[in-house]
């Protein structure tokens, strides 16, 4: 058998192509078919013709009975295809397995697929998931794809350029038809079928001869005819569905697709919705009509409301229908579904004003099927044909007529008549719809294993939410609030998104800028005595222990990638802390923020523009310059009771006073993108961060030992924007608590120098800290009881032994200890260091000094008491 290849079809592909007006577009698509195209088609074409030789078992494998999915894109075909997949009998072809459709290279790609996951610890599995991402990151939220997934057989034919997938690239649907295969000269007809065919029995021999090929296509409701003519004991399975939802939701679904290709032309874009308006009738009417002419082809129909309501019921009819059995495997699988089963209703709403789609024609094409169906039963009411009928249900109040009328005049205000309008309602509906993908993406990141997740427990899946919407809330904060041009801060951090083993006495502040101009930041603190090493007269409010601003030039975990980890890949062009910052006699300070220092400036200053030159592994240098994105602020405080938050005001030199731009659809479709991107990559990056490079579940890098050891701590080690951040006069040691009941952990912290802040904190698996305000899951360096040989003595238990220095795990069987000493100028040959030692609890003050300081039960809730007054007053939003 040889290989399909429809050259007409490619000619004019390439001749459209050269109608493209998107440079980038037209240059990728030319890339695409003159060069990927042929060679895949060749390579292909090669194997195709080698599997009758390698594989002579090949000619002994037959075709019987296919039963084949169709009905109007988005009518439920997938979700058939699904349940009955679960059946062992079936053979269906994966995303992968349709762009190869030769024997040999699935076999090729079977063993790469062995070597990779017992000789290379699966790195090319890792890196096809992150192509996946990227690929089908922005459309999954519309039709989930994958290289594993099952997807239509029509892919068969892309690289034929015979599939209808190629009008995903090319709008042209006017010219380009791969629907009407029914109508198609009976030659041309039957050798695209038999290649069709020779793909099936391939993919049979592959999952098993006795198997029964089961295949999912809207796109085959144009040719029943020529599916019956090649496979005379084919079956059918029809899906209906309202088209009011099937229409709209393939217009956006091929729209969105054509934007993202880089297809802009509206004009082609609205003539292409009206040639599949009219395709979308066909789809619902050619099927039965064909089968009226075949009343000997066995056939089902579903529709998609008890599909979605009574998956278990509607399969069964199905199975009677078509003559299969339903074996006992087959059987607990729709029991197990029907258990589950809930409606299945699209998050995603589509109106048909948006394609200029017509109700009325809408019914009069398909009136047979709407009385069939009886489709008015779930039309929303402003899409019925008959208002007068239309019940509404009014909250709190009876139905009043003069709602009525006004809803009216609502109904009619929303439809977007003029072109701007429409077209700002289509770029924010894409910027909402990829958001809710990137976060599905993020959730997946809670019991994914691909992802990194924690070990499932009842408690961490629930924290593991927490922690999702955690990073959601901090993206709107972030997103939604400052910008660059009218900064103010906002917590990069606080109680309600705690993440990054975050320092449980930091109060994290940040505030966008462009470091390519200046700003001014204000600001006013109580007594800063201990900034200088002194002590606060007696009954004074006090500022922060230890404060420090920082203007780095990126954002951790904001590419979702460990890539970004790359020495030079961002550093802070600038750092201040409350050591060197000039504070006059009240409190007050200023800080100029700048690209460059101006002449004769001796006030507090910051660059927000530096550069850095480096080697390269040649011994070649590199100069980059980098411009800072925001300010990052960490204000401390050790003394809880007794310390008060800086009061601050940021602005651009040039813009105070000045109004802010009124808001557009371009500024709000960029944030909503934003908030989807930036909570997704940050999920992501800090699971596969404490994976990888923290080690927390196993060594990853082969030395036989983990960065975050188990019930131990490492070594001390500075802080680096390109180790994913960390306060810059910081030095870190880290480790894991892994506890029974009866278990505790003796930590010994040791600081021949003096640090201006020591800091001790515990945190879950996720990265957030644990609860500490109402909770002693943390201790500062004034807080802390320090032994006479300058030791701080700390045990880490799940229950009080009645020690003053005890850190509460919240009852998590493991979790983080992070250590933090703060150095202005870090001591790098006398660095501070932990030790940690694992000892039955009832055994503790065997380990401890004679005279550790103990807490009765009254002193504990004292202490909480103070940390819970502390956190409220931290956090404060009134």
């Amino acid at each position: 058998m040889f290989y399909y290849f429809d050259f007409t079809v490619w000619f004019k592909l390439l001749r459209l192509v050269g109608q493209e007006q998107n440079t980038r577009q037209r240059r990728g698509l030319y890339k695409l078919l003159l060069l990927h195209v042929p060679l895949r088609a060749t390579v292909t074409a090669v194997c195709f013709f080698l599997d009758g030789i390698l594989f002579p078992g090949l000619w002994r494998t037959k075709v019987k009975t296919p039963v084949f999915i169709i009905g109007h894109a988005r009518s439920g075909t997938t979700l058939a295809h699904r349940l009955m997949d679960a059946d062992a009998r079936f053979s269906t072809f994966k995303y992968y397995e349709l762009l190869l459709p030769s024997l040999l290279q699935k076999k090729l790609v079977r063993l790469a697929a062995w070597i990779d996951a017992h000789l290379l610890g699966r790195a090319l599995e890792r890196r096809l998931q992150a192509w996946e991402k990227r690929k089908f990151g922005p459309m999954q939220h519309i039709h989930k794809m994958g290289l594993t997934i099952p997807e239509e057989d029509d892919l068969l034919y892309f690289n034929s350029c015979a599939s209808g997938f190629w009008l995903t690239k090319l709008p042209y649907m006017s010219e380009l038809d791969f629907f009407h295969i029914d109508q198609r000269p009976a030659a041309s007809r039957r050798r695209m079928m038999k290649f069709y065919k020779e793909c099936v029995r391939r993919q049979l021999y592959l999952n098993g001869s006795d198997r029964i090929h089961l295949s999912k296509n809207p796109t085959y409701c144009g040719r029943v005819e020529s599916l019956i003519e090649a496979f005379p004991d084919a079956r059918f399975v029809i899906l209906y569905r309202n088209p009011h939802e099937t229409i709209p939701s393939l217009l956006k679904l091929l729209n969105v697709g054509w934007k993202l290709q880089g297809n802009l032309s509206q004009d082609r874009i609205r003539e292409s919705n009206q040639v599949m308006t009219g395709l979308s009738y066909e789809s619902y009417l050619h099927p039965l009509e064909v089968l009226e002419r075949h009343p000997e082809t066995p056939h089902a129909v579903i529709d998609y409301r008890r599909l979605t309501t009574d998956p278990k019921g509607t399969i069964e009819d199905v199975y009677r229908d078509l003559g299969l059995d339903i074996s006992p495997d087959f059987a607990r699988f729709l029991e197990a579904e029907a258990a589950r089963t809930r409606k299945h209703e699209t998050e995603h709403r589509y109106s048909l004003a948006e394609f200029g789609l017509d109700d009325g024609e809408i019914r009069e094409r398909l009136a047979p099927l709407f009385e069939k169906f009886n489709w008015d039963e779930d039309v929303p009411p402003t899409r019925r044909a008959h208002p007068r009928k239309t019940r509404r249900s009014w909250p709190m109040h009876e139905p009043n007529p003069r709602h009525d009328a006004v809803f009216d005049i609502v109904k009619a205000h929303v439809e977007a008549r003029d072109p701007e309008t429409r077209d700002a309602a289509v770029q924010l509906r894409e910027a909402w719809d990829s958001m809710i993908a990137q976060l599905q993406d993020a959730r997946d990141a809670i019991d994914d294993p691909k992802l990194w997740p924690p070990p499932a427990t009842p408690r961490n899946l629930a924290e593991g939410y927490r922690y999702v919407l955690g990073f959601l809330y901090g993206s709107i904060s972030r997103c939604l609030g400052p910008t660059p041009e009218f900064p103010y801060f906002v917590r990069a951090i606080q109680p309600l998104n705690r993440s990054t083993i975050d320092n449980c006495d930091a109060l994290y502040l940040m505030a966008p800028i462009d470091g390519n101009y200046s700003y001014t930041i204000r600001g006013r603190a109580a007594d800063t005595s201990a900034w200088r090493g002194g002590k606060a007269p007696a009954g004074v409010r006090k500022a922060p222990h230890y404060v420090i601003f920082e203007t780095p030039s990126g954002y951790s975990g904001e590419s979702g990638s460990l890539k970004e980890m790359t020495p030079g890949s961002r550093i802070n062009c600038a750092e201040l802390d409350c050591t060197e910052l000039k504070v006059e006699a009240d409190g007050r300070f200023e800080i100029l923020l700048a690209p460059e220092k101006p002449p004769g400036y001796e006030g507090n200053f910051m660059l927000t523009r530096a550069s850095r030159t480096r080697k390269q592994k040649d011994g070649s240098s590199v100069t980059r310059e980098y411009v800072s994105q925001l300010v990052m602020l960490r204000e401390l405080f050790s003394d809880w009771e007794n310390e008060d938050l800086l009061e601050l005001f940021i602005y651009r030199n040039d813009l105070l006073g000045k109004p802010m731009p009124a808001y557009t659809p371009e500024v709000a479709a960029k944030q909503i993108a934003d908030i989807g991107r930036f909570t997704r990559n940050q999920v992501h990056f800090w699971n596969e961060f404490y994976a990888v490079v923290c080690e927390c579940y196993g060594d990853m890098n082969g030395d036989g030992q983990c960065f975050m050891p188990r019930n131990d701590f490492n070594k001390p080690n500075a802080a680096s924007l390109a180790t994913a951040g960390g306060m810059a006069t910081n030095v870190y040691c880290g480790g894991i608590f892994e506890l029974a009941p009866d278990e505790a952990l003796v930590v010994e912290m040791h600081q021949p120098v003096e640090p201006v802040d020591i800091g001790f904190s515990l945190g879950n698996m996720w990265g957030e800290s644990l609860d500490f305000a109402n909770y002693q899951s943390s201790l500062g360096g004034l807080q802390a009881h320090r032994d006479a040989d300058n030791v701080f003595r700390l045990v880490v238990s799940h229950s009080d032994p009645g020690i003053a220095n005890w850190l509460d795990t919240t009852g998590h069987p493991e979790g983080y200890m992070a250590i933090r000493w703060a150095y202005p100028v870090k001591p790098m040959d006398n660095l501070p260091w932990a030790t940690a030692k694992k000892v039955p609890l009832a055994e503790i003050h065997q380990h401890l000094p004679a005279d550790t300081r103990l807490i009765s039960p009254e002193e504990r809730r004292k202490q909480i008491a103070i940390r819970q007054e502390h956190v409220q007053r931290r956090y404060r939003q009134h």
